[in-house]
């Protein structure tokens, strides 16, 4: 199985309260494994506040978010099929224990249609216990010699993910409320055993631009496992749903 590991940026903490997590999404294939931001489940016990995490999955084509502050795995189910080769924005909103869960879309002219659920998690506890040092944050998959935490199916992933964004929940615009930006990562998936490229959206950097950043960190692999706070870019481009 292929799977991508990224580092946890520093200020994961600022997530326990209010997170936005999203990232653009493409596949035809009806189950998989999108995202996963939590800690490993190491003894098989549950529970202490280590314990948290939230998980995006593709189940017979509809997105669903698998969380757990405490009170055991809440899932969210989308009403919205994914699994047609189209590209979809799939989104996680939370403050405390209230989440949404989006995937937007883009119809004719141009225009963008929300299909959201709201949920709520039942019990007391509203806070997400992750943070930089013992937090993990796969995308596509995960290894099969880690231990996941209860409440999830898949392993692996058939698609491409772009642009995918951790942040806290704010209106506020500033750069400041950016947990971490994994806005250059492009990911063809391409099935348990086969390969996975890496790709930088060209369109933002350039040819030559990505070539001299992957010659100065060392290379691909060091380069996936580095938060991209790390790196400047000047510029951007918005992402359309048709990219």
């Amino acid at each position: 199985n292929t799977t991508l590991e990224l580092r946890p940026p520093s200020n994961l903490n600022q997530l326990a309260t209010t997170s936005r997590v999203s990232a653009f999404v493409k596949t035809d294939k009806p189950n998989g494994f999108l995202l996963y931001l939590g800690n490993e489940n190491k003894d098989g016990t549950r529970r202490n506040k280590r314990d948290d995490f939230m998980a995006i999955e593709v189940e017979n084509g509809y997105p669903i978010l698998t969380i757990d502050l405490g009170n055991g795995p809440e899932r969210i189910i989308s009403n919205k099929n994914i699994a047609n080769g189209q590209w979809h924005q799939v989104i996680v909103e939370r403050t405390g224990n209230d989440v949404k869960l989006i995937v937007r879309e883009e119809i004719a002219d141009g225009k963008d249609q929300l299909h959201e659920v709201v949920g709520t998690i039942p019990g007391t506890d509203s806070v997400f216990n992750v943070d930089a040092e013992n937090s993990n944050l796969f995308v596509g998959g995960y290894p099969p010699d880690y231990n996941i935490q209860d409440g999830l199916k898949y392993s692996s992933f058939e698609g491409q993910i772009e642009d995918l964004r951790i942040r806290r929940k704010s209106n506020d615009v500033h750069r400041s409320q950016f947990v971490d930006d994994y806005r250059l990562v492009k990911m063809n998936m391409m099935g348990e055993a086969g390969e996975m490229k890496i790709n930088f959206h060209l369109k933002i950097l350039g040819a030559s631009t990505a070539a001299k950043i992957l010659g100065i960190a060392g290379g691909l692999t060091k380069l996936s496992k580095m938060p991209a706070c790390n790196l400047l870019v000047l510029g951007s481009q918005k992402k359309t749903l048709s990219g």
